[in-house]
């Protein structure tokens, strides 16, 4: 059962990772060029990508 869980985790966290690539990449299709505008996206964005203990 804890095999099962830790496949689990790992799916969610690939799910998160996935999920800053793909808004990382329409932030930036989004920017207008402004590296501001994008870096301030991306510390936005993150957060709810870090390895949850």
């Amino acid at each position: 059962m804890s095999e099962k869980l830790s496949v689990e985790a790992q799916l969610r966290e690939r799910k998160k990772e996935l999920s800053l690539l793909h808004n990382f990449s329409r932030l930036v299709n989004e920017a207008e060029d402004s590296p501001e505008q994008i870096l301030k996206g991306l510390l936005r964005m993150l957060p709810d990508a870090f390895l949850e203990p």
